[in-house]
């Protein structure tokens, strides 16, 4: 599982991509986007269902996309993303 968020723009023009270690001593984590590796295709489907009541739009890629975000040619667990706006 991985969990991120990007860069927000702030007012003295950089990039805020360093809340993770902002909020860490306080076990905070600013994500708006979660990727879960899945077992398998039925898994993947289960975890966007359970996942459903987090009120995040979802996507499960498809192998050729997992295999492209992976670097590999041989992934065969599906990717789900889960993102808050």
């Amino acid at each position: 599982m991985l969990f991120d968020t990007y860069g927000l723009a702030t007012g003295c023009g950089l990039l805020a991509r360093l809340l993770k270690l902002r909020d860490m001593a306080s076990n905070d984590y600013n994500a708006d986007t979660l990727y879960i590796l899945g077992v398998d295709e039925a898994a993947a489907h289960r975890l966007a269902a359970l996942a459903e009541a987090w009120g995040a739009e979802l996507h499960i890629y498809s192998q050729e996309d997992t295999e492209c975000a992976l670097g590999t040619s041989c992934a065969i667990e599906p990717l789900v993303q889960r993102w808050w706006d």
